[in-house]
């Protein structure tokens, strides 16, 4: 089983047009799990909430980041790439360590 420091770092290297849901999870509650809070309901299932995310355009001003799961299996590349800025603005400003 991959460590979620290998998984990201392959992600950093190429992102794949979808990624397995577990491996797109294992990474996220690795990195942000203290920030993250599961959606029940609608396609949205995990939802980052943390003021660093709100300078960031792609998260259009709101301190949220979140993951849509297609056929509860697979989440497509833009949200991988998004999980990805999310990290590393979360940590930049938390002051932590990166990859």
């Amino acid at each position: 089983m991959p460590k979620p420091e290998d998984i990201l770092g392959k992600w950093r290297a190429f992102c794949p047009p979808r990624v397995e849901k577990r491996d797109f999870e294992k990474v996220l509650r690795h990195f942000l799990g203290r920030w993250l809070r599961e959606h029940r309901g609608g396609s949205h299932l995990f939802v980052v909430e943390h003021p660093a995310l709100e300078q960031v355009p792609a998260f259009r001003g709101y301190c949220t980041f979140s993951a849509v799961i297609e056929e509860g299996r697979h989440v497509r590349a833009i949200y991988v790439k998004h999980l990805i800025k999310a990290i590393d603005c979360i940590l930049e400003y938390e002051g932590e360590d990166q990859l």
